[in-house]
């Protein structure tokens, strides 16, 4: 409601049935995903050899959030979080994208890690710029944003991914958000 002004209104005998929101309100509908599709995908990967033309484009996908993005000025995580006005989350975010970059180091050479890596990262850039960056640059406040990335991002994420794999945490999930920020994927301004 940008823009709306309200002046010299007097409310008199009015009973509020039920709560009263003052403001505005986002309220965030996740439906719950199926894992299946996620078992399927790594039970193909396990069968992808190095020569094979899927597993090759499988892991020029990865790299290619591996790398800076193309064409976005590379200054940083904590830069980027500076800019965004997100002072609060630098030292969090560094440490966990910190443990997401060791893990992905550690299991560069299996497959089937490398599938669900690539999904998650696709999976939280493709969600962070459909729905979080629109928030941030709507102005909303921190809590909103920071609500709407637990419901929107890490909760589904996590919910998914513990199918096929109970060691991916709601943190290390988190860690690949920021990773990705620190990579130029995702901007918070």
């Amino acid at each position: 409601m940008d823009g709306l002004v309200i002046r010299e209104n007097t409310i008199t005998e009015n009973q509020v049935a039920q709560d009263l929101v003052v403001g505005s309100q986002i309220k965030f509908v996740v439906e719950k995903r199926s894992p299946d599709a996620l078992i399927a995908l790594l039970e193909r990967s396990k069968k992808l050899s190095e020569d094979d033309p899927e597993y090759r484009a499988m892991i020029d996908e990865l790299d290619s959030f591996l790398e800076a993005r193309p064409g976005r000025k590379v200054i940083g995580l904590e830069a980027k979080l500076q800019i965004g006005g997100r002072d609060d989350l630098i030292d969090d975010a560094g440490f966990l994208a910190n443990r997401f970059a060791r893990r992905l180091a550690k299991n560069q050479m299996s497959p089937s890690l490398q599938a669900l890596y690539l999904h998650c990262l696709s999976r939280i850039n493709s969600t962070f710029c459909s729905y979080i960056q629109p928030l941030i640059r709507g102005g909303a406040q921190k809590s909103t944003v920071d609500a709407a990335i637990y419901k929107l991002v890490v909760e589904p994420m996590y919910e998914e991914v513990t199918a096929v794999d109970s060691s991916l945490s709601t943190e290390m999930i988190r860690g690949m958000l920021y990773f990705l920020t620190g990579k130029c994927h995702l901007q918070w301004e």
